[in-house]
């Protein structure tokens, strides 16, 4: 019986690994064990289940989401580097936040936006495929308002809660030397932009967070979740610090600024790849 099919159940009342359990399940997945890739995905799939109860109300049954974190989960088993030392249940949890928030922005988001809101994040869409192509790189948030006819507040505002998949080449902030590829380097794909910065190394963020002031640490510990394993908008990461929209989004690429430059956000990036 394959992992998915199993009854959930029985999966969740599998026993946690230790590290020196996942580390021995990675080698002999590695070395091609269908027996220890099995074990590695049914001793995780209450981490699976937790991760997606996080995204209940959102458009999605609880099970169908199960199953699409199932899948990013088997995807975490084939990237995982048990070389590298940190724990697998750690890696697993990216893999598994992008394959569920994908589903639900894929399938549960077209019953509840209304039409204007979808021709908009369509023409949206259609300017940063084209201005990319054009240009050969990712386009700013000014040059998608000058593309599209938005203002560049409502540009912002939709790639905030569309979910629009993001390239890691996308500028940060207004100008075009940062760009999320400097803090966070996929395996092989950008997930969404709430993935961003979070589920891996969060150890190594925390200790970068110290070069911050407190300010923009508080916002960055919000908008990647570093609090409550919940990403916040910028509207919400506001409203939590009693501050506008537009400071924390003042603060957010400041702090973003400051990471590029410290050795404990060089060491959080390269552990990602």
């Amino acid at each position: 019986m394959e992992p998915a099919e199993m009854p959930l159940t029985l999966c969740i009342n599998a026993p946690l690994l230790t590290a020196a359990q996942e580390a021995s399940l990675a080698r002999r997945v590695e070395q091609g064990d269908q027996q220890a890739r099995e074990a590695l995905v049914n001793s995780n799939i209450r981490l699976v289940a937790s991760v997606a109860r996080r995204y209940m109300g959102r458009g999605l049954p609880l099970e169908d989401m199960i199953q699409e974190g199932v899948i990013g989960l088997m995807r975490a088993i084939e990237k995982y580097n048990y070389l590298r030392g940190y724990r697998f249940s750690t890696y697993a949890t990216h893999w598994i936040r992008q394959a569920i928030s994908r589903a639900v922005a894929n399938q549960g988001r077209c019953m509840r936006l209304p039409a204007h809101v979808v021709d908009a994040l369509g023409r949206l869409t259609r300017a940063r495929e084209a201005l990319r192509q054009r240009l050969g790189r990712a386009p700013t948030r000014r040059e998608l308002a000058a593309e599209t006819g938005l203002t560049e507040q409502r540009v912002g505002e939709m790639l905030e809660w569309a979910v629009l998949p993001l390239s890691l080449d996308t500028p940060v902030g207004d100008d075009l030397d940062a760009h999320l590829a400097d803090f966070v380097p996929a395996p092989e794909e950008s997930g969404p932009s709430e993935t961003v910065l979070r589920g891996v190394v969060k150890d190594e963020l925390r200790q970068a967070l110290a070069v911050l002031s407190p300010k923009e640490r508080a916002v960055i510990a919000l908008r990647f979740g570093l609090v409550d394993d919940e990403p916040h908008t910028l509207r919400e990461t506001g409203l939590k610090l009693g501050m506008t929209r537009e400071r924390a989004r003042q603060l957010e690429h400041q702090a973003l600024e400051k990471l590029r430059h410290t050795r404990a956000a060089v060491r959080a990036a390269e552990a990602l790849v």
